[in-house]
């Protein structure tokens, strides 16, 4: 038994999401500062126990299990599974936050985290070993811009200021060379001997890592249980050839596997989401409405999109309307003042808004589900989520908002622009030697009066632009945030999400505008 343990867990029973045993009635110890490499056939639920670990569980992957950390009391990994906040994860993606600065990944997590002084300010064994991993890196860049190797120091610099007991790591060295393997195993040695934390780590290939291992750990899928090891390569191997031989001699009965899709569970909020001051959330939380606002309303391709085709409904039902009324000659002194009237009333309350609900939910819809698909494919969701940042409020919070206020705003704005060039095209193209002041006193004639402070119909407007908005970010949301196990899957989501946005915002116009006309 470990002395100076920092955590232990107990009686710990594991199973697959459709209830298969995976473990029973084993324990798990890791010292402080202690590497423990976790290996085993693949689906034999490895990943499982670092999700438990990470407090990312799911309702129904533990069935018996207590948590032990010195100085704090037992927790209940069945009745309390989103306390187990115990393990910050390096996921095998790695996970980072790609819109965000390198040095951005790391303060949005020291900000969330049980101290706010960042990785400059910080003083701490945390903000040192941190800082020592991120010696030499742009800090100023995405980390998406960075080789492999220094994306993988970002990452654990990143879980290193999470300040939890463990880290854990998901296939750290896959895809690496031997060389850069060896490298990796020092750099992790290094980072739990600094830091004083326990580390697990998950890999099949074991080698670079034996030198550090306090311990090695097999978890056998057929007694359910875990075995420890000697760290000598050979005997590990002898023991995954033995168990994958033992595997296939019983390939009659069900086979344990693991549900490996990358996702976005809904989980308990993690002990980020109520941790820092609010002040630092609410910079956070216009950090990511600042940015979702640039690329779904604000930035140049989206105002240009939106600004053309106002300006097409304004000329289009101006010009056809007149041009094509049978008899213009006759009837344009007659009824022109009430078509233009109509006119008017007819943009601000139908065209105009049908058609800033369409090209919203296709655009915003389309955007919103690629980033989020790929949020989730990436595990970045996951990771906001161990490192206790709330994804929630900072993701679909601000996609909401951002949608909602873009909605009503494009709707008042396209009108303007709409009504603009209809007045153009009416004093311009088909009477410019008319009076300018016909089109100004007639066009808005249905819509304002002294009475009345706002046009008529605003209400309406406001009701089912910001129905339309919602709708928007609830199905590009509930889209992008599906599982995803493949590219493939986002290309499915952002489909999913486009037209269930449409479908759904022709539904809260027509059904609005039945109520609003009473017809």
């Amino acid at each position: 038994m470990n002395l100076t343990f920092c955590l232990r867990v107990t009686d710990l029973s594991l199973c697959t999401p459709d209830g298969r045993s995976l473990l029973e009635g084993a324990e798990v110890s890791v010292g402080a500062g202690e590497i423990v490499l976790l290996t085993g056939p693949s689906g034999c639920g490895k990943s499982t126990l670092l999700r438990v670990l990470a407090g990312l569980g799911r309702p129904g992957d533990v069935r018996t299990g207590t948590a032990i950390r010195p100085g704090c009391p037992p927790v209940d990994l069945v009745r309390t599974p989103e306390a187990a906040c115990f393990g910050a994860l390096v996921f095998q993606s790695l996970g980072l936050f790609e819109d965000l600065t390198v040095a951005e990944n790391l303060a949005i997590v020291a900000d969330h985290g049980p101290a706010s002084g960042g990785v400059v300010a910080g003083e701490g064994a945390s903000d040192q070993v941190a800082r020592a991993l991120l010696d030499g890196l742009p800090l100023d860049r995405s980390p998406r811009l960075l080789s492999g190797g220094q994306q993988q120091r970002v990452a654990i610099a990143r879980t290193v200021l999470a300040d939890r007991p463990l880290l854990l790591f998901d296939e750290p060295n896959a895809g690496l060379d031997a060389a850069a393997g060896r490298d990796l195993a020092a750099l992790i040695a290094r980072v739990a001997a600094d830091a004083g934390r326990g580390v697990i780590i998950v890999a099949h290939h074991l080698e670079p890592f034996l030198p550090y291992a306090g311990q090695v750990v097999f978890m056998d899928p057929g007694t359910r249980t875990l075995e420890h090891l000697p760290a000598d390569g050979a005997v590990i191997e002898g023991r995954l050839m033995a168990a994958a031989a033992a595997r296939r001699g019983s390939d009659a009965g069900p086979r344990a596997s693991e549900d490996t899709r990358t996702e976005a569970p809904g989980l308990a909020p993690g002990r980020g989401a109520e941790a820092g001051p609010r002040a630092v959330r609410r910079f956070w939380l216009w950090r990511y409405l600042r940015g979702y606002a640039w690329s779904l309303a604000l930035c140049p391709a989206a105002l240009g999109y939106m600004a053309l085709a106002a300006v097409l409904v304004g000329f289009v039902t101006t010009w056809f309307t007149i041009q094509t009324m049978p008899y213009r000659t006759v009837l344009s002194p007659l009824i022109l003042n009430d078509l233009l009237a109509g006119m008017g009333a007819l943009q601000y309350r139908v065209l105009v808004p049908l058609l800033t609900a369409i090209l919203l939910a296709s655009r915003a819809g389309a955007i919103v589900a690629a980033d989020m698909g790929h949020r989730v494919h990436a595990s970045q969701i996951l990771a906001m989520r161990n490192l206790g940042v709330p994804d929630r409020l900072y993701l679909r919070g601000a996609v909401t908002l951002t949608v909602v206020a873009a909605a009503v705003g494009f709707a008042l704005v396209l009108f303007v622009l709409s009504a603009l060039m209809s007045e153009r095209t009416f004093n311009m193209l088909l009477y410019p030697d008319g009076s300018p002041s016909r089109w100004w006193d007639h066009f808005f004639s249905q819509l304002v009066d002294d009475e009345h402070w706002s046009p008529r119909g605003t209400g309406w407007l406001l009701l089912k632009m910001a129905l339309s908005g919602l709708a928007i970010a609830w199905a590009s949301l509930r889209a992008g945030l599906s599982p995803k196990q493949t590219g493939l899957d986002i290309n499915d989501g952002i489909s999913t999400a486009v037209t269930t946005a449409l479908g759904s915002v022709l539904a809260i116009h027509a059904l609005v505008a039945l109520v609003e006309f009473q017809v």
